[in-house]
C-alpha cells in the first residue's frame, strides 16, 4: 500500500525506501527470487534520483540473496561494486561492510590468500576508525584462514585477540562462536585439558546468552570452525 502511495505521488525517494523494506521482509522470508527483483527495482531507482550511497547498499543487498542462492560468483561482483562506489564516496563504514562480504566469499570459493588480504584491509579500516567490533570480526576472519592453512598457533592468538575484544563490547554470541573455534583448534593440538575448560566457559557464555539456567559445559554442541 505504502509502494502505491509513494508511486502516485511520485515520491522516488519514498518509492525506494518502500522497496527496500519489502526486499528485506520478502528475503526473510525466503523467497529469494522475487527478494531479487525487488532490490534490483530499489537500485534501478536510487540511480534515477542520484543516491549513489544507497544505490552501494543495494548492491550489498544483491549480493547477499545472490551469495544464500548459492551463487557466489555473481555475489562477488555486486560485493565489488558496493565496495567501489563506497570507496569513492569515501564511506570507510559502507566499505567495511563490503569488504567483509568479499572476504567471506572469497574463503568459500576457495581464495584464501585473496580472502587474507580484504581481511588485512577491514582490519585497517577497524583500527583506523577506532570500530572495535570490526576490528574483532577481521581477526575472526584471519583466524578462519590461517586454520584452514594449518597454522593453528598463529590461528589461535587471532581468535584470542578477537575473544578479548567480544568481551570488551559484551557480544555473547560472538564470544560463544570464539570459544567454540578455539575449543577445536585446542582438541587438533591434542590439548584435552584445555579444550574442557573452553567447554565449560562457552557453556556459561550460553547460559548469559540465551537467560536460561541449569546449562553445563556438557550441553555445548561444538560447530565446525
Amino acid at each position: 500500500q505504502a509502494l502505491g502511495e509513494f508511486r502516485s505521488v511520485g515520491c522516488k525517494d519514498g518509492e525506494a525506501g518502500a522497496l527496500n523494506n519489502l526486499a528485506g521482509l520478502l528475503e526473510g522470508m525466503g523467497r529469494l527470487d522475487e527478494a531479487q527483483k525487488t532490490y534490483q527495482q530499489a537500485l534501478k531507482v536510487h540511480a534515477q534520483i542520484g543516491d549513489r550511497d544507497r544505490v552501494a547498499n543495494a548492491q550489498n543487498n544483491i549480493g547477499t540473496v545472490l551469495e544464500a542462492q548459492g551463487d557466489l560468483a555473481g555475489a562477488l561482483k555486486k560485493y565489488e561494486a558496493s565496495f567501489a562506489i563506497w570507496r569513492t564516496l569515501k564511506s570507510s563504514g559502507g566499505a567495511a561492510i563490503a569488504e567483509e562480504n568479499i572476504a567471506e566469499v572469497l574463503y568459500m570459493m576457495g581464495r584464501p590468500t585473496a580472502a587474507g588480504q580484504r581481511w588485512a584491509e577491514v582490519l585497517a579500516i577497524g583500527r583506523e576508525t577506532g570500530v572495535e567490533p570490526l576490528v574483532g570480526e577481521a581477526l575472526r576472519g584471519k583466524g578462519d584462514i590461517l586454520a584452514a592453512e594449518g597454522h593453528l598457533a598463529s590461528a589461535k592468538d587471532s581468535y584470542e585477540k578477537a575473544l578479548a575484544i567480544g568481551r570488551k563490547t559484551v557480544s555473547p554470541m560472538t564470544i560463544l562462536s570464539l570459544l567454540n573455534k578455539l575449543t577445536i583448534l585446542a582438541m587438533f593440538q591434542g590439548n584435552l585439558l584445555e579444550a574442557h575448560r573452553l567447554i565449560q566457559e562457552a557453556g556459561q557464555s550460553q547460559k548469559q546468552a540465551s537467560g536460561l539456567e541449569g546449562h553445563t559445559g556438557a550441553d555445548i554442541q561444538l560447530v565446525e570452525a
